[in-house]
């Protein structure tokens, strides 16, 4: 696989993802929801052994208030940037409204290079006044040290929307359109630690339930 291929082929496991997931009916009753205008997700990757001369293992969570890629939705790139060209290294956010970039936000460059690293942080996605809203905080790994808000770098995103709320958002969809576009078998695990709601700046909900990642080994 070319690195100019890498985007291309994420997009086609992502959206094969995306079908496995709609098509599954869940047993038992969903939780339900309160209403809310913010979801943070926490996240957890942990690395097997990278790869710095295939520039892998390269990982793409995906967050969307409409629960699905065909509309508006923010990726998370880890260890790889895609806009406006390809480079290795670094963290990358992009807003996309189907397949058109709407903006772009980068940090740092360095690449997966530790053995058994743990990557953690928050991804936080808000509608405000036809704004979308994305913003990385309390990042934490060995490559990038402290990264998102906070960290001394911008990493945070906004893209004007016609949206006027966030019904469509679902933490399965995040989950099923997440993943290691590029050497997955240099993942050891990927999850979504949990999912908070809020309302007018207030908590209104913790979903505790561990969410992991399918890396298709």
């Amino acid at each position: 696989m070319t690195r100019l291929s890498i985007t291309r082929a994420l997009g086609l496991i992502l959206a094969a993802a995306w079908f496995a997931w709609a098509g599954a009916s869940p047993a038992g009753a969903q939780t339900v929801i309160p209403p809310f205008d913010r979801v943070e997700e926490d996240w957890e990757l942990v690395i097997d052994q990278p790869d710095l001369m295939a520039e892998g293992p390269q990982i793409t969570t995906t967050m969307s208030p409409l629960g699905d890629l065909g509309g508006q939705f923010i990726a998370f790139n880890l260890n790889y940037r895609s806009q406006p060209s390809y480079l290795p290294g670094g963290l990358e956010l992009v807003s996309y409204d189907g397949e058109r970039v709407l903006a772009t936000s980068s940090q740092g460059t360095s690449r997966l290079a530790t053995t058994g690293e743990t990557v953690t942080w928050t991804q936080s996605l808000q509608i405000s006044g036809g704004v979308i809203v994305y913003d990385i905080k309390q990042g934490d790994s060995t490559t990038w040290s402290g990264f998102g808000q906070g960290s001394g770098a911008n990493l945070g995103i906004q893209a004007a929307t016609s949206l006027g709320s966030m019904d469509g958002y679902s933490p399965s969809a995040s989950v099923a359109n997440s993943g290691p576009g590029w050497q997955s078998n240099r993942v050891s695990s990927m999850r979504m630690l949990r999912v908070r709601y809020y309302n007018g700046g207030q908590l209104v909900l913790v979903d505790e339930t561990p969410r992991p990642v399918e890396l298709g080994l």
